[in-house]
C-alpha cells in the first residue's frame, strides 16, 4: 500500500468513525421524551432508509470473520425482533444439525 493509499484508507476510516457516532447521536436524540426529543421518526426516515439500513447491516455482518458472523446476525435479530412482538410475532430460526458447532 503506498503512502497516498494510506491516506485515502485513513481519511474513510476517520469519516465512517464520525458518521456512526452521529448515527447513534441520531439515535439518542429520538429517544428523548416530549421536549428533549429533538429528532422525528420522520427525520430518521429521510436518512436512514429501508435500504440504507440494510446495506449498513449487511456491510457490518460480511466484514466478520465466518466465526463471528452468526453473533452478529444473532444480534441483529435481537435488535429487530422488537418490531416483530409489538404486532404479536415472532422470529424463530431454524437451523440445520448439519450447522451445529460451527
Amino acid at each position: 500500500m503506498t503512502d497516498a493509499q494510506r491516506g485515502v484508507k485513513k481519511t474513510l476510516m476517520d469519516k465512517w468513525r464520525t458518521a456512526l457516532a452521529d448515527l447513534r447521536l441520531l439515535a439518542d436524540l429520538s429517544m428523548g421524551e416530549g421536549g428533549n426529543r429533538w429528532l422525528t421518526p420522520d427525520d430518521i426516515r429521510r436518512v436512514l432508509g429501508r435500504d440504507r439500513l440494510a446495506e449498513i447491516v449487511k456491510a457490518g455482518v460480511a466484514a466478520q470473520d465466518e466465526q463471528e458472523r452468526r453473533k452478529y446476525a444473532d444480534a441483529i435479530l435481537e435488535a429487530v425482533s422488537q418490531a416483530y412482538t409489538d404486532e404479536g410475532e415472532r422470529i424463530q430460526v431454524v437451523r440445520d444439525l448439519a450447522d451445529r458447532g460451527r
